[in-house]
């Protein structure tokens, strides 16, 4: 109830700036400023959220065919079934870690979740946990996280929350559909702007499902 009342109030501030003259500098403006952009460097290790197929997963390929990490952490997705239907036959995660494969990630650096979060913050949990299982000394300190631009924010607090110790770098993807100059315009980018600003607030208030 409190996400949605909070989405319900992004999306009041967002119809009344659509009212305002010069709106579209400032709805531009507005997205880079909630987007987090990481300079590209080297780091321990990469790490895949579920979600984006068409646009995370090549980028995450590309930063390790760079050399900027030596193993690729792959979150599995929720189990709801509606969230595998662009993928027959096989679960997304599965399907995503074969284009790795083919994209020249050998599979021994290939990292799979056992479970299947059904949030960013379980995500980060996923992987926190993985973490700790690791012997010291080969714990990774630093990782590239692979996400959207909208969701951008999101991810790295939640990861940044639960694992103080390490250093995130956000890999912003651009969406296909929509950038920062025109989200506005489309009702993908509308809904994704208003569920991230409510999210991320949400989170902040301890609403973290």
């Amino acid at each position: 109830m409190r996400k949605r009342a909070l989405s319900f109030l992004v999306a009041i501030i967002i119809c009344l700036i659509t009212l305002i003259p010069f709106r579209e500098s400032i709805l531009e403006q507005a997205a880079e400023t909630w987007i987090i952009r990481d300079q590209t460097q080297s780091a321990d290790i990469i790490i895949l959220p579920g979600g984006q197929i068409a646009t995370r997963p090549p980028a995450a390929a590309q930063l390790f065919l760079e050399g900027h990490a030596s193993r690729i952490f792959l979150l599995r997705e929720s189990a709801n079934p509606l969230l595998h239907a662009d993928t027959p036959g096989l679960e997304r995660a599965e399907f995503v870690a074969d284009y790795l494969k083919r994209a020249g990630v050998p599979r021994d650096k290939l990292i799979l979740s056992k479970a299947r979060p059904d949030s960013t913050w379980e995500e980060a949990s996923q992987f926190a946990s993985w973490r700790r299982q690791q012997p010291e000394g080969q714990r990774p300190m630093s990782a590239l996280l692979v996400t959207d631009t909208f969701h951008s924010r999101r991810a790295r607090w939640c990861f940044q929350k639960q694992i103080p110790e390490m250093e995130f770098l956000v890999i912003s993807v651009p969406h296909r559909f929509y950038g920062s100059h025109n989200w506005w315009k489309t009702p993908q980018g509308v809904q994704d702007f208003r569920s991230e600003v409510g999210k991320w607030i949400a989170y902040r208030f301890g609403y973290r499902g």
